[in-house]
């Protein structure tokens, strides 16, 4: 009786040993397979992100038509956030003056957002309309869109982080934010609002 008492307790703990052990195995397994997924999943993200141009994005025009940011490699590209009804909206004038006086070696894009203080509250015909009207603006308007936090634009998103563009966190904090990219679409300079379209160290990086 002893015997079969010993025996059934070494068949019983060698059981539960052994399944113990299978499901330790088996957690462990399952764990290795969602971190390496997850692993695997930061890797490629890390891969997609470390883009040192601003080519690999698109823009959209007023009609919704994409826009190959590619179009300017070559030349120097001054990406602008605007408002119609802003203090600074009379940048527009000095904005079109650059674009003449450097039409071989720069390009300039306006993005129109109603981000800050509300002020530009009309579709995109009507910004149309108002630039062409007011400031006899040339330059090529893009869709309205927003370039602050949740739903930026594609372009402002590559503009205002670092994993993209190697060194700029810095989203625009009002309208007329400039945006400053070398022939090779790589990010050169960032001028706040204040900063005027014709200021000197604008167009010394321009010249450069």
């Amino acid at each position: 009786m002893p015997f079969i008492i010993q025996f059934y307790f070494k068949f019983v703990t060698s059981l539960f040993t052994t399944t113990f052990m299978s499901f330790i195995q088996f957690r462990k397994a399952i764990s290795n397979l969602i971190i390496n997924f997850f692993s695997k999943k930061r890797q490629y993200l890390g891969d997609k992100r470390q883009l040192n141009s601003v080519y690999e994005f698109n823009a959209l025009d007023p009609d919704g038509i994409k826009l190959d940011i590619s179009e300017f490699k070559g030349k120097k590209l001054l990406i602008v956030n605007a408002a119609s009804y802003c203090r600074y909206t009379t940048q527009y004038s000095n904005l079109e003056e650059l674009k003449n006086k450097y039409k071989d070696t720069l390009a300039i894009l306006i993005f129109p957002c109603n981000d800050f203080g509300r002020q530009e509250k009309g579709s995109d015909s009507e910004i149309q309309s108002f630039c062409e009207i007011n400031y006899h603006l040339t330059i090529p308007i893009m869709k309205k869109s927003k370039i602050k936090k949740a739903g930026l634009n594609n372009i402002f998103l590559w503009l205002t982080n670092k994993t993209f563009n190697g060194w700029n966190n810095q989203q625009p904090l009002w309208n007329f934010w400039k945006y400053l990219l070398d022939e090779e679409g790589k990010l050169m300079a960032v001028f706040p609002s204040r900063v005027e379209p014709t200021d000197i160290q604008l167009i010394e990086l321009i010249e450069s």
